[in-house]
């Protein structure tokens, strides 16, 4: 057995050994307050203790019934009504969340858990600016709230709003410089504004603190390839794919990284490679369309791979035209 195999069954097996531990300790607490709750049953604080026991051990349904009896109990429980729009979050049911959420907020308004678990609701359903608006209430109630500031500058990228996602990932980093997705959003932000060498600067001090992470060699392969620097492009993409093996957009962007150098059998490879990961990869496919036309001159496959990819994305006819590959950046 690989190091690499027996390190991840060694994970999987501390992993197992800890929720079972966990599960243990919940429901010794679930037994306490459900004894409480046979003693008291019309008072709402041991019901949210059994609720809340319950949603730490991921039986959802059950946590939201002993929840709902608590601020049934007690209509102004804050607390309670926080954790009722947790549950009802962990089961996709979105706008119950958000219900529960404003209701703990009219009870409690200065709460910061509260602003950033409706925020990040908003943000689920695409509802991007009532999530800037929740991730803003959080950070005014908690300005130190790293994982706050990291998700507004997600929200921000997301709209196109760079500088502003730039200012907020790098506030998140000073709070909180161990946590990895804060340089990589940073290095993905740097990446859209063409700050090319910051990204080369953010995502090498990543690797060096964990160079296990494919999304760091991605973001560094893109860097390099956007200043045509090829060789280390691939390089990367190449050590990205070693620790992904099914990183279909890692493919498709070694591919193109060939196709630029004339290698163009390895361009092909490594389009094929994408697309029997993800048969439905669109650029994949444009990018094909474009080696078989300039290289290998096969009328049906260009045809054929231009068809599927204006049929999975029809925006990509204002670029079928180019005579240029595309990443996915």
């Amino acid at each position: 057995m690989s190091k690499t195999a027996y390190s991840i069954l060694l994970l999987i097996f501390l992993y197992t050994m800890i929720t079972y531990q966990r599960n243990e300790i919940w429901s010794e607490e679930i037994t306490l307050w459900a004894d409480t709750t046979s003693k008291a049953p019309h008072k709402a604080r041991p019901h949210f203790g059994v609720g809340y026991s319950y949603l730490n051990m991921g039986k959802y349904d059950k946590a939201i019934e002993e929840l709902v009896k608590s601020v049934k109990l007690n209509p102004t429980y804050a607390e309670a009504y926080r954790h009722l729009g947790i549950a009802y979050k962990k089961k996709g049911l979105y706008q119950e969340a958000i219900k529960a959420f404003k209701d703990s907020l009219r009870y409690g308004p200065a709460s910061w858990r509260t602003h950033y678990n409706l925020a990040n609701t908003y943000n689920r359903l695409g509802m991007y600016d009532d999530a800037i608006e929740g991730y803003k209430k959080s950070i005014h109630f908690n300005p130190s709230f790293a994982d706050a500031h990291n998700n507004l500058g997600t929200v921000y990228a997301k709209k196109g709003l760079y500088d502003l996602a730039i200012a907020h990932f790098k506030q998140a980093f000073e709070l909180n410089i161990d946590r990895h997705q804060i340089y990589l959003n940073l290095a993905k932000a740097y990446l859209r504004t063409g700050m090319y060498d910051n990204t080369i600067k953010e995502t090498e001090k990543l690797i060096k603190l964990r160079s296990h992470l494919p999304n760091a060699y991605y973001f560094l392969g893109n860097a390099y390839y956007l200043q045509n620097m090829l060789d280390k492009a691939i390089e990367s993409y190449k050590q990205s794919i070693s620790l992904e093996p099914n990183y279909a957009d890692a493919y498709n962007n070694l591919g193109c990284s060939y196709y630029l150098k004339d290698l163009d059998d390895y361009a092909l490879e490594n389009y094929q490679s994408c697309l029997s990961i993800s048969p439905d990869h669109a650029r994949a496919h444009i990018n094909l369309s474009l080696l078989y036309k300039e290289r290998i001159n096969d009328e049906k496959k260009v045809a054929y791979h231009l068809e599927k990819a204006l049929s999975l994305n029809p925006r990509l006819s204002q670029i079928s035209d180019r005579n240029q590959v595309y990443i996915v950046n």
